[in-house]
């Protein structure tokens, strides 16, 4: 079974983009459905760069919730376009392999 993996959206800069939004969701929504590809809403991520927005946005009747850290192609990044989390992460993974290598 063939599943749409990926996306990303362009940022919003005012409340016609945001409806603009809200239609290519949907219009992806319809894509998936007519192509029979089905969209996993629950493995999908909303991350809103910069402000929150208190807009919803929904994806074939689910509200997609915003998420302050997402990894896209194994890189994690916040909403504030910070690779910290991600560092650390490599950090601690390059310390217990040279830990192994000492042992």
């Amino acid at each position: 079974m063939l599943h749409v993996c990926c996306f990303k959206i362009k940022f919003l800069k005012s409340n016609v983009d945001t409806a603009n939004l809200q239609n290519a969701l949907d219009r992806i929504a319809d894509w998936s459905v007519k192509w029979q590809m089905p969209i996993s809403v629950e493995k999908c991520s909303l991350v809103i760069y910069g402000y929150l927005s208190a807009v919803p946005y929904y994806l074939r009747g689910s509200c997609l919730k915003p998420k302050d850290v997402v990894k896209d192609l194994g890189v994690t990044i916040n909403r504030h376009l910070q690779f910290t989390g991600h560092i650390n992460c490599i950090v601690g993974k390059a310390h217990s392999r040279a830990y192994l290598i000492y042992l």
